[in-house]
């Protein structure tokens, strides 16, 4: 995976925890990711460069975002993507299923057989599992 597709899936993730993280700031943040995660291919700005912006401009999604950067010069990779997933504590014999917007920009892992998955908040579809 590279860098800047690593940094979209940290954004599409996070959308999901904005309220635990910004508190009050996280429908405004929301909606600035889904506007940078939601442009055409070629439209104007730097994608890369919003989404480090947009995250950077709050303590608790910097913090995220650096644990995360920290793990990927730490060569794990793998482990980045789960460092940032929402936490809580998920049934310890099931694997976090991971949900999609059929649009690619939200991410987000059901952590429990029997927890409902949210519709997307851009979109309002329905997530897909990841990869299906």
């Amino acid at each position: 995976m590279h860098e800047e597709d690593l940094l979209r899936e940290m954004a599409c993730i996070l959308r999901g925890r904005l309220g635990e993280l910004a508190g009050p700031r996280a429908h405004e943040l929301d909606a600035e990711l889904a506007a940078v995660l939601n442009r055409e291919p070629g439209e104007e700005g730097d994608q890369v460069e919003d989404l480090l912006r947009i995250l950077g401009s709050d303590p608790a999604t910097h913090a995220a975002v650096a644990k995360a950067i920290e793990r990927v010069f730490a060569g794990d990779r793998e482990g980045v993507l789960r460092s940032i997933g929402p936490p809580g504590h998920g049934d310890p014999d099931y694997r976090p299923v991971k949900l999609v917007c059929p649009r690619h920009d939200f991410t987000w892992y059901r952590r429990n057989v029997g927890q409902k998955a949210p519709k997307c908040p851009s979109h309002g579809l329905d997530l897909k599992p990841a990869g299906g």
